[in-house]
Parts: structure tokens; C-alpha cells; sequence
């Protein structure tokens, strides 16, 4: 992974608008995180208040996320974030960040809960920031 600078000053605004979107529902979601949404009873507050009090603990640039049914297929960044609910719930909210007619976009790949006190998003020491490259 490319660990540059510009994500890292990117982050505030992209979050601005990530929350926007989200509380608009403006943000897609994938069928796959539907289905989990609903399987492990995650809405969309709660994504939202994770998305909004807490840093991204992994960042991929296209072609690097290595997971899901096709690893480093990912035409976009994907970045995941993850933080307790308002109930105090582990959850990891994955993203992928799209600029589709020169607008930007941003989709939920998966939503992870509870995640375990072992996980690799729980016991990240610090954001990894990456440039994020189109």
C-alpha cells in the first residue's frame, strides 16, 4: 500500500461529505451490504454515527482490497472505518469512494458487527493513510 500524505488531508472533507450523503441517502448500497445490514440489525444511524466520530483504519487504492469474492478486482478506492455504535456495538462500515460524471459517489460494500476484540480493524494502531489515486 501506498502510504502518502494526501488521504490523510483529504479525510476531513471527504467525511463531511460521506456524512451528507449518508443522512441524505445518497449513498448506495451494495446487496451484499444489505443483507448483512439487516442480518446483524446494523441501520443507518449507525452507520452514519460511526462513519462520523471515527478515522478509516485501512485504505486500498483500485485493484489492492484484498477481500470479497473478487480480491483486487476493486475499481475504486474501498476504505473501511471502524468505531462503537451509540450502544457501544463494535461495527466496521467498508466504502468505496466512486467519481462517476464528475460528481463523487460512495457506496457500502459490507457492515461488519459485532467485530471481534481480535480483528484486525479493532486493533489497528493507527489510520494508514493512502493517497487516493484515479
Amino acid at each position: 500500500m501506498n502510504h502518502g500524505k494526501s488521504f490523510e488531508e483529504l479525510w476531513e472533507d471527504l467525511q463531511q461529505v460521506l456524512v451528507q450523503h449518508l443522512r441524505l441517502q445518497y449513498a448506495s448500497r451494495s446487496k451484499h451490504a444489505a443483507i448483512q445490514m439487516a442480518e446483524r440489525k446494523i441501520d443507518h444511524t449507525d452507520i452514519q454515527y460511526v462513519v462520523k466520530n471515527n478515522l478509516p483504519d485501512e485504505m486500498y487504492k483500485p485493484y489492492e482490497y484484498p477481500y470479497g469474492e473478487h480480491p483486487f478486482s476493486n475499481l475504486d478506492p474501498v476504505f473501511s472505518i471502524t468505531g462503537q455504535d451509540k450502544r457501544g456495538r463494535w461495527i466496521t462500515v467498508v466504502v468505496v469512494v466512486r467519481i462517476r460524471r464528475d460528481r463523487l459517489h460512495f457506496g457500502i460494500i459490507t457492515a461488519i458487527a459485532p467485530v471481534s476484540p481480535k480483528s484486525r480493524h479493532r486493533n489497528a494502531e493507527c489510520p494508514v493513510p493512502v493517497a487516493l489515486s484515479w
